[in-house]
């Protein structure tokens, strides 16, 4: 990559971070080009090259935070351990902290409020953080059904997305109305623990 590419790559994701962060805060319509500019230099040319303008750039800002979020478990590696248990304890505990970091429930809210606006902003949204979540697991749970670890008569994809609901859905409310304080590490872990038991007597794990 030249010198020129990388100061367009950097100036780029300055105003995807900083522009992500105005819109979370303030909603699509508040935030204006020249609040962004005023903040990571620049110019609207440079955004309308980049991104079309304005609303490709919110669009991207989507992409781009989903994928911020999502990082710490996309580094889990959880294909070099093959004890099922303690991978889904693992991805389970490590799916609820994304999920209820700050800017997760502030992305959440915008998606939400913007999806009449923005017809597509939902299967963005979607593709880019939970299905990618879920393709990550049922990539495991498929290896696992390859070594007669997991029943194979089922949908590894479908069992990816069983697991995620089970871990999340006791939080979705909270996620929505912002009252994380009432989620304490003590809960995530338990709700965590009984969805893997339930999970692997109904997926029929078998034990060595």
């Amino acid at each position: 990559m030249s010198i020129s590419d990388k100061s367009r790559e950097i100036l780029k994701n300055q105003l995807l971070d900083v522009a992500a962060n105005e819109f979370m805060n303030h909603g699509f319509v508040a935030v204006s080009l020249d609040s962004i500019i005023k903040k990571t230099g620049g110019s609207k040319s440079k955004i309308y090259n980049y991104f079309g303008g304005k609303e490709g750039l919110f669009i991207e800002c989507i992409r781009y935070k989903c994928n911020e979020i999502l990082s710490p478990l996309k580094n889990l590696n959880i294909n070099e351990s093959d004890d099922l248990h303690k991978v889904l304890a693992q991805f389970g505990k490590a799916f609820l902290a994304t999920i209820l970091k700050e800017d997760a429930v502030h992305l959440l809210r915008l998606v939400i409020s913007e999806s009449v606006r923005f017809k597509d902003i939902g299967d963005i949204f979607i593709n880019s953080g939970p299905k990618y979540a879920e393709n990550y697991l049922a990539q495991y749970i498929e290896r696992a059904q390859s070594s007669y670890t997991l029943q194979q008569s089922m949908v590894p994809e479908r069992m990816a997305m069983q697991f995620i609901d089970m871990i999340s859905r006791s939080f979705q409310l909270q996620l929505l109305i912002g009252n994380l304080s009432l989620v304490s590490e003590a809960e995530q872990a338990v709700v965590v623990d009984d969805a893997v038991a339930l999970f692997s007597q109904g997926a029929g794990f078998k034990s060595d």
